[in-house]
């Protein structure tokens, strides 16, 4: 067996927090707000705006001039992976942490992170929770466990953790010292990959249940809220990036990324019956995702390690795969019209 290698404790660590920040000019000013009003105070706040259009510069450099923590970097217009992978290269904190411009953090954030990393003396820690606009319940009890990098792929892949790089704290030498970067070429998935990427390098993983990150659903400008089937099929490009990288191959994590793709699949399809020109458009595609789920969906089903209401939906997928895609459909607009959020 493996041994676990010790991860050296670093006395009150600079945790670095990097926000790529792109057109979300009403939303930045309650991120950065709540990265200066964190409880652990050693941090550094790279803001890095990537080539914005609306007022978000102007909001950043007023931001900045309140507090000598934040540093501001302007690029030109390259994406959100260029804009992390230059707050990694600026970065001189021990610790990184990425939040999404539009997003926010609760105030114990990053003390809440870092004790994770110190107490399962990890390279990479995670919170399986997050808030939301229609879940704003803190958990009940919290509570810290240690899984294996295998273990921790595979649970990204399948559904019910947050696949983005947020929520997450990284040791800053670990990431260097194994080459992680962001995918430049990919606008879809990316932080998915980054997460792969990471998790698979990593003796272990900490792993704590209590929400400390915001996530915003109701942007409407986010590729989350209002995709297209360019994003889709994006996607469906970041799953095949994520399989032919990997370094660790053991059934559990396969039977995991063929989850994914397949569920990917139903997603197209999703997006498609948002609107029937799209269909007549893209019968190719239409055509292919219908076949990869009823070719393979008693194979997933049968394979895939999630839960028996889990199994119950894709059997109702396999059957009736564009009923379930409607319905679905209906149901996230329905909430996305009622979402509240400041």
């Amino acid at each position: 067996m493996k041994s676990k290698k010790v991860t050296p404790k670093i006395s009150n660590p600079t945790a670095s927090i990097i926000i790529p920040v792109y057109n979300v000019a009403q939303y930045v000013e309650k991120c950065v707000n709540s990265t200066i009003a964190q409880t652990y105070r050693n941090i550094e706040i790279i803001i890095v705006n990537d080539g914005s259009t609306d007022n978000s510069a102007d909001v950043i450099a007023e931001l900045a001039r309140q507090d000598d923590r934040i540093i501001v970097i302007n690029q030109k217009n390259a994406g959100v992976s260029s804009a992390r992978n230059r707050g990694i290269d600026t970065a001189r904190g021990e610790y990184i942490l990425f939040v999404d411009g539009d997003d926010w953090l609760s105030k114990d954030c990053v003390e809440y992170m870092l004790n994770l990393a110190n107490k399962t003396q990890s390279e990479m820690a995670i919170s399986v929770n997050n808030f939301t606009t229609r879940d704003k319940q803190q958990i009940i009890e919290d509570k810290i466990d240690t899984w294996s990098a295998s273990n921790t792929v595979a649970k990204f892949l399948y559904p019910g953790m947050p696949i983005g790089s947020w929520n997450k704290i990284y040791r800053h030498d670990f990431l260097i010292k194994n080459g992680l970067r962001f995918q430049e070429n990919m606008f879809m998935g990316e932080g998915m990959r980054f997460i792969t990427d990471a998790a698979q390098r990593a003796d272990c993983v900490g792993v704590g249940y209590r929400k400390v990150y915001w996530y915003r659903l109701n942007n409407t400008s986010s590729a989350t809220t209002a995709p297209s089937v360019k994003h889709g099929l994006a996607a469906l490009d970041a799953i095949k990036s994520i399989e032919d990288n990997l370094i660790l191959k053991d059934e559990q994590i396969l039977r995991a990324v063929r989850f994914h793709s397949w569920m990917n699949s139903f997603y197209i399809l999703r997006i498609l019956l948002t609107d029937k020109t799209r269909v007549s458009l893209h019968q190719d595609i239409y055509r292919t995702c219908l076949h990869e789920l009823r070719m393979n969906g008693v194979h997933r089903i049968v394979e895939s390690d999630v839960s028996l209401f889990l199994k119950i939906k894709m059997l109702g997928i396999l059957l009736f795969p564009r009923t379930m895609a409607k319905m679905i459909n209906s149901h996230k607009m329905h909430n996305l019209s009622r979402d509240k959020m400041a």
